[in-house]
């Protein structure tokens, strides 16, 4: 028998770590304390979304003078990714968090199996959440592929009129259109 597993680690900054983490302690404490194991009728928790048997991910306190966080992670691969996006959301309405967060996922199996491995990316702000799993890149680019005409004659490289610096291709009266990425050469 193999187990599937998502995971992911990620920061979100925050003012003040130590009181995020304490917050979100108290809101695990309420949720357990709801009945969270028990059957919720229709009720959303404020932190952890919709499904009362989500499990959320942790968080840990990163007091770091220059960048004061929160660090997100599920090393057991069993977190919820509609209940971490839910946690996103109140950290950036209520904790001050800084948005948007993105983050990315690995869906992975304890052992190999077709279709066991892919993951995603999700994008996180204050009001909104999308996602793009690997199943969903593979369509896109199979629709772009399936459309795309290659050229008639391969295209030399040395054909491309390229900065020696930047590498950046050269305008049409042969100067570099980025010249800032120079750094004093």
């Amino acid at each position: 028998m193999s187990n599937s597993l998502t995971q992911f680690s990620f920061t979100v900054a925050v003012p003040d770590p130590a009181a995020t983490a304490a917050a979100y302690a108290a809101a695990l404490l309420e949720r357990a304390e709801a009945g969270v194991l028990v059957e919720v009728p229709d009720q959303a928790h404020p932190v952890f979304g919709e499904d009362p048997y989500a499990t959320p991910p942790e968080l840990t306190a990163v007091t770091d003078e220059d960048e004061p966080h929160v660090w997100l992670t599920d090393d057991a691969g069993e977190s919820d990714l509609d209940c971490t996006a839910a946690v996103v959301r109140w950290l950036l309405r209520t904790q001050g968090g800084i948005g948007p967060v993105f983050f990315e996922w690995a869906d992975t199996c304890t052992k190999p199996r077709v279709g066991a491995f892919g993951g995603g990316a999700m994008v996180v702000t204050a009001v909104a959440v999308e996602a793009l799993s690997t199943g969903m890149l593979h369509d896109q680019l199979l629709r772009f592929v399936t459309t795309w005409e290659a050229p008639s004659e391969p295209m030399a490289t040395d054909d491309l009129p390229m900065c020696p610096i930047c590498f950046a291709l050269l305008d049409d009266d042969g100067t570099c259109p980025e010249p800032e990425n120079h750094d004093g050469v």
